[in-house]
């Protein structure tokens, strides 16, 4: 209808156990014209940041990056580690840049597998861990700009590997800090309706403004995005798992724990009057067995 996709699409929400936050890569310039990388990131789990520095990158027939490499007369791949922890500061005049290191036109242009500046995070899950998560890593592609005598990095794309998946990472619009941090309650609701939380996508977008239900109006009666007019190509509906889902998760498996429970104790019960009803043979009976049983010399 009008060019719109007649389907919505249901997505699950993947949650980084590791996260850089792109926009805050930066090249801080000191007063010797060296460079060293700036950046916040998250972990809930202990990780190692990589910086690639003119690299290419190997692929798998899957399309999954199994390395980068690094021409062998050039810097090698820079690996720091840290604790778990939110909100932590990458360490200043840790990781250093010179771009006299470099050829230029390798700074400034990415083409094919061929990247100047990539920056890997990767969780280290602890032995402990019981998670569906075997490996998951965010992979932030760049360039560098040079303006001036001044360089300063520009972000090509991000992607998420899990679990040997590759995910394309975007950023929706209407949502600050994923899908379970709206910034007030007002910014939560469609924007139709006014009434029910928005868990919607428009792509391509991506403005997170309606309910799926007003979802279903607007592929009826327009193709334009409510927000930005732009033609609608389809929608995606992002649930995650809240609090009440996973109470009835618990509600059900403490109702399968007491079945068992309920059953354990009737079975016992069941036991006990057996040997009750053996208890109550006629006194005939058992001097019967006893004739029947053999004496033992012990």
């Amino acid at each position: 209808m009008n060019g719109v996709d007649d389907t919505t699409s249901q997505v699950a929400v993947l949650k980084m156990h590791s996260s850089i936050r792109r926009d805050t890569i930066k090249l801080v310039k000191d007063e010797e014209g060296k460079y060293y990388f700036s950046l916040q990131f998250d972990s809930v789990y202990n990780c190692a940041i990589t910086f690639h520095l003119c690299s290419q990158e190997l692929k798998n027939d899957k399309n999954i990056p199994l390395h980068f490499v690094t021409a062998p007369d050039l810097p090698s791949p820079s690996q720091y580690k840290f604790e778990a922890g939110i909100g932590q500061d990458f360490p200043p005049k840790l990781s250093m840049f010179n771009p006299s290191d470099y050829n230029q036109d390798s700074l400034t242009e990415a083409k094919d597998d061929y990247y100047p500046i990539v920056v890997m995070i990767e969780t280290n899950y602890p032995k402990d861990y019981k998670g569906k998560a075997k490996n998951s890593s965010q992979i932030v592609y760049g360039s560098f700009k040079l303006e001036g005598y001044d360089y300063s990095f520009h972000c090509i794309k991000t992607k998420f590997l899990f679990n040997k998946r590759m995910f394309d990472i975007g950023e929706i619009f209407g949502v600050e800090g994923g899908t379970s941090n709206i910034v007030n309650d007002n910014n939560k609701l469609c924007v139709i309706c006014f009434t029910n939380d928005k868990d919607t996508v428009v792509l391509p977008c991506r403005h997170m403004c309606l309910c799926m239900e007003c979802s279903q109006i607007v592929r009826r009666q327009s193709n334009n995005c409510p927000i930005c007019r732009t033609k609608v190509s389809t929608f995606i509906q992002i649930k995650e798992k809240s609090k009440e889902d996973e109470r009835n998760k618990e509600s059900i498996s403490d109702a399968k724990k007491k079945e068992v429970a309920e059953k354990a104790a009737n079975d016992a019960m069941k036991d006990d009057n057996e040997e009750e009803m053996s208890s109550d043979e006629p006194e005939e009976n058992k001097d019967s067995h006893r004739a029947n049983t053999p004496d033992l010399d012990v």
